[in-house]
Formats: C-alpha cells, structure tokens, sequence
C-alpha cells in the first residue's frame, strides 16, 4: 500500500483513499498531558494551577480535533481542490481551498496546516467532506490523527508510484 500526501494528486484523483489512525499522534498528546498532571501534582499554589489548567486545555484541543476528524471520516467523499490563497505563518500555513462536490456544486473552505511542505496558489489539494453536508470539509494535509493509503488504484497510477519510489 502507499501512503499519499498532498503533492501526490495525480495518483490520489484515481485512487480511493483510506484512513488509517496515527497512534504515535494519540500517544504523544497523552504523554504531554500527562507530564503536565504530574508537574501539577508536585508544584503547590499557583503553579500547581498553571500546569492544571495548561494540560487540561491540551487535552481539550486535541480530543477536539480527533472528534472532528472521525466524524468526517465515517462517511466521506474526497475531490481534488484547488488553493484559492496561501499564506506562511510562524508555525504553520493557512490556506483557503475550492472543491466541487459530486452534486457540481462548489464549495470554499480554510485550514491551518502544520506541513512544512511549500504549497501555491491554483495548486491542487485532496479535500475530504461529508456527502451530505459538503461545508464540513477537511483538505488532506490538516488530518493530525489519520494518515492515507491507497486501497484501489488503476494500473497507470500504480506504475507512476512505483517509478517515482525506485
């Protein structure tokens, strides 16, 4: 199996796609609150609070994030989109996108990503939504939880992948 990214579109336009769970991510969130908890144990007073509140608004944003992407990916449709604006941030890229749904109708969205990868404006970007409400959409690059494979491929993708790995 091969696992897609965004700059990988020409093969992801002929390809299903299938989620797959990242535990190192989970893993890691719970290891930082965790430590945060335990800090908060052995400091008293106001520090003890800090460190309190701090772990519980991480847990709170990543339990977030994860609801949101498994309820997308219950029952998802992906397109390919195009990058209608891109701007570099500090930590991070924010884009905004434009996908056409299977009714025809288009569709707009925004993400913040946390790939270092250069995108640009008019590029393509795979865009999961939900076929029933195509305004909860996510592009491929801001999954945090899930990474994609290739399930079904036609014969001319899989030979471009094979090419571009050897």
């Amino acid at each position: 199996m091969t696992e897609f990214r965004s700059n990988d579109l020409t093969s992801a336009q002929r390809c299903t796609l299938r989620p797959a769970f990242r535990w190192h991510v989970a893993a890691l969130g719970a290891l930082i609150c965790v430590m945060l908890v335990f800090v908060a144990v052995t400091e008293h007073g106001p520090k003890a609070i800090f460190f309190y509140l701090f772990s519980s608004t991480i847990a709170a944003v990543l339990v977030s994030v994860f609801r949101r992407e498994a309820a997308l990916l219950q029952n998802y449709v992906s397109a390919v989109g195009t990058l209608t604006a891109y701007k570099k941030r500090r930590r991070g890229r924010d884009i905004k996108y434009r996908f056409r749904a299977i009714e025809g109708k288009s569709y707009e969205g925004e993400s913040s990503l946390w790939s270092l990868r250069d995108m640009r404006e008019g590029g393509s970007v795979v865009v999961f939504y939900k076929p029933l409400d195509p305004t909860l959409n996510l592009p491929l690059p801001s999954f945090m939880f899930y990474s994609f494979t290739s399930l079904a491929c036609d014969a001319e993708s899989v030979e471009g992948k094979i090419s571009e790995k050897t």
